[in-house]
C-alpha cells in the first residue's frame, strides 16, 4: 500500500495504534515512531497551490499514478519539441515522461522517455503492432540520471534528425526501428508519466518527480532550449501546444494546462509536493567557453548579482523569481522586496563564485544581509555572515542555491497600494523620506500623475534603511450621463439617482431630485470627477385649442 497517497485511512489506523499504545507501554519504542511515521505522511498530504518559481511538482508512485489528458492530441504532425524536468528515482527500465497516444494494439504518436542510464524520444507510425518496424526511437546514454532534477528536452523532426537535450546539452546517439512517419491513433490516449507499450509490459508509470512539461509544434533550436530551461512559460508564446506546470495543490484532481485548452485529470493519487527544480520568471545562461564570463542580471534600484563559474564549467543558468519567497523561514524579508535569484550549475561537481551588490539608494550600511538556501522547497533559508558593505561575495557554491535579501531594518511601505483621482493624481512624500529615485528617473518629492500606471519608488527612510515601495496610479472616469435638454409644458423633475456622490447645484441644493419650474439653463456638480454638467430647461404652454 502506498503510504503517502493513502493519508486519511492511514491516520485513523494511527489512532488505533495511539490507543494501542497507552494499554501496551512496553512497546512504546516501536508503535512512537510508527505514529510519528504516519502524521508526516498525513500532513504532507495538503499542499496547496503554489505558482512562486518553480512552484509545485508531481511525485509519481510507478505503481498506477499518472496524469491523464484524453485523446487530444491525436492531430499531431512533425516536428515537434517536448520537454520537462524530471528527477527519476534509479532504475534502468524505462521511465516514461510523456506520450501522446497510446493504444492497445500499435505503437503511436510520439513519446519521452528516461532511465538512470539513458534517455529516448521516439515517433510511430501505427503499422505492425509493438514490433521495432513500427516506430523511430533516439536513445542516447547518460550516467546517473536520477536523484536530482534534469531538464530533458526531444526535438523531432523526422526519421533522422531526433535531438535529445540533457540541462541544455545535445547527447550523440542511434537510432533503432524503421518508420518513416507519424501517425496518431485516432482513440489514443496521451499520458504524463505513463506509456502503454504492448502485450509484454502493458503498464509502465513514471517513478520519481516531473515538473514543467512543454509541448511545441515546432522544432525549437539549441538556444531555445535553453532559454525554456529556467523560466516559467507564457502561454502566449509562439509554437506552444499546451504546458503543465503542476501547481496546483493536492486538492485538485484537474492538472491545468497554461494555455487552458488541454487540462488533464490526477489518476492514482499521485502526490503534488513543493517543487525543487531551478524555475524563476526570467532567466540567462552561458555554455561550454562562454561559461568562463560573469553572467550577470539586476533589479532596477535594488540590486546587482553576478555569477562567475569555475573554469571548465559545462553550463550555468542564473534566474529571478519576480516574486517574495512563500517560506521566509530563516530570515527576514525587507519591506517591498519582491524578488530573488537562483543559480543552476549544468554539472553538480563545478562550483560558482556569487556576487551581489546593493544600489543606491536601497543600500544601507550595515542593515542588510544575503541570505541562501539549496532550493524551491528548502524548508529555511541560512544567513551568511556579515552585512553588505555594500555587496557580499561568496565563493566555492554548489550546485543549485537561491539568493534573497534579509534584514530587520524597519522600513515601513511609504505608499499604499492604491492612489486613484479624477483628472490628474497628486502624490506628496513625506520629508522624512531621502534619495528619492522613481523607477522613471525622477527624483521629485511632489510628483502629479496623469496617465494610468504602475510606478516603484525606492529612497531611505527617516530610520535610515532603504525600502522599495510601489503604487498604481488610476485616473478616473465619469461614470454617469449627461443629462439632456428638456422640453415640457409644466415643470420637471430631474433624478439624478443614487450613482453620484458629492451633488451640488447652482442654487446649492444636494439633492438628487430637483423639480423645475421655469425655463432656463441649470448645472450641478458631481462625484465621480467632479465633472460640471449643464443643461437647458424650456418652457412650453399646453395649446389648449388643440
Amino acid at each position: 500500500m502506498n503510504l503517502r497517497r493513502k493519508g486519511i485511512v492511514i491516520m485513523v489506523l494511527g489512532f488505533k495504534i495511539l490507543y494501542l499504545f497507552n494499554l501496551f507501554s512496553m512497546y512504546f519504542t516501536k508503535l512512537g515512531y510508527f505514529i510519528i511515521f504516519i502524521c508526516q505522511c498525513y500532513f504532507s498530504f495538503s499542499q496547496s497551490a503554489n505558482s512562486v518559481g518553480s512552484g509545485n511538482s508531481i511525485d509519481f508512485d510507478s505503481n498506477d499514478d499518472r496524469v491523464n489528458l484524453g485523446p487530444v492530441l491525436n492531430n499531431l504532425t512533425l516536428p515537434l519539441t517536448i520537454m520537462a524536468w524530471v528527477k527519476p528515482n534509479p532504475q534502468t527500465t524505462i521511465n516514461p515522461v510523456f506520450s501522446s497516444s497510446s493504444a492497445g494494439s500499435d505503437w503511436h504518436g510520439i513519446w519521452l522517455h528516461v532511465a538512470s542510464n539513458r534517455v529516448q524520444a521516439a515517433f510511430a507510425d501505427g503499422d505492425g503492432g509493438f514490433g521495432t518496424a513500427s516506430r523511430r526511437v533516439k536513445v542516447c546514454n547518460y550516467t546517473n540520471l536520477h536523484n536530482d532534477w534534469f531538464h530533458v528536452s526531444a526535438v523531432i523532426v523526422n526519421a533522422n534528425d531526433i535531438k535529445l537535450y540533457v540541462n541544455g546539452i545535445e547527447l550523440p546517439g542511434s537510432y533503432n526501428g524503421s518508420a518513416t512517419q507519424l501517425v496518431n491513433n485516432p482513440t489514443g490516449e496521451a499520458d504524463i508519466a505513463y506509456h502503454e507499450r504492448g502485450p509484454s509490459s502493458p503498464i509502465v508509470h513514471f517513478n520519481g518527480g516531473i515538473d514543467e512539461v512543454r509541448l511545441w509544434d515546432v522544432a525549437l533550436s539549441e538556444s531555445q532550449v535553453r532559454d525554456q530551461m529556467c523560466r516559467q512559460v507564457l502561454a502566449s508564446e509562439p509554437g506552444l501546444i499546451a504546458a503543465w506546470d503542476f501547481n496546483e495543490g493536492n486538492a485538485s484532481n484537474t492538472i491545468n494546462d497554461v494555455k487552458g485548452l488541454l487540462n488533464g485529470t490526477r489518476i492514482g493519487g499521485a502526490l503534488t509536493e513543493l517543487s525543487s527544480a531551478p524555475v524563476g520568471n526570467s532567466s540567462t545562461y552561458l555554455y561550454g567557453t562562454q561559461s568562463a564570463l560573469p553572467l550577470n542580471m539586476q533589479q532596477a534600484q535594488i540590486d546587482a548579482v553576478s555569477i562567475q563559474a569555475d573554469p571548465g564549467t559545462d553550463g550555468i543558468h542564473l534566474y529571478r523569481v519576480d516574486f517574495p519567497p512563500v517560506n521566509q523561514t530563516g530570515m527576514s524579508l525587507p519591506n517591498g522586496l519582491n524578488h530573488y535569484y537562483g543559480v543552476y550549475s549544468i554539472n553538480p561537481n563545478q562550483k560558482f563564485t556569487v556576487d551581489y551588490n546593493l544600489t543606491t539608494p536601497f543600500y544601507s550600511p550595515n542593515i542588510y544581509e544575503l541570505a541562501y538556501r539549496n532550493h524551491n522547497a528548502s524548508p529555511t533559508w541560512v544567513t551568511f555572515p556579515g552585512f553588505f558593505g555594500p555587496s557580499v561575495n561568496r565563493s566555492n557554491r554548489g550546485r543549485h542555491e537561491e539568493y534573497v535579501i534579509s534584514g530587520s531594518c524597519s522600513a515601513p511601505g511609504i505608499l499604499p497600494p492604491l492612489f486613484s483621482s479624477c483628472n490628474q493624481v497628486q502624490i506628496n512624500l513625506p520629508a522624512t523620506v531621502s534619495s528619492i529615485l522613481w523607477n522613471d528617473g525622477d527624483t521629485s518629492r511632489s510628483r502629479t500623475f496623469y496617465q494610468n500606471g504602475t510606478y516603484i519608488l525606492t529612497g531611505v527612510n527617516q530610520n535610515g534603511c532603504g525600502f522599495s515601495d510601489t503604487v498604481f496610479v488610476e485616473i478616473l472616469e465619469p461614470n454617469f450621463n449627461p443629462m439632456p435638454d428638456v422640453k415640457v409644458c409644466d415643470s420637471v423633475i430631474i433624478d439624478l439617482g443614487s450613482d453620484l456622490l458629492s451633488i451640488n447645484w447652482d442654487n446649492g441644493s444636494s439633492n438628487p431630485q430637483r423639480v423645475i419650474y421655469n425655463a432656463g439653463t441649470y448645472h450641478y456638480e458631481a462625484v465621480p470627477c467632479y465633472r460640471l454638467h449643464r443643461f437647458r430647461y424650456f418652457y412650453s404652454p399646453t395649446n389648449i385649442f388643440g
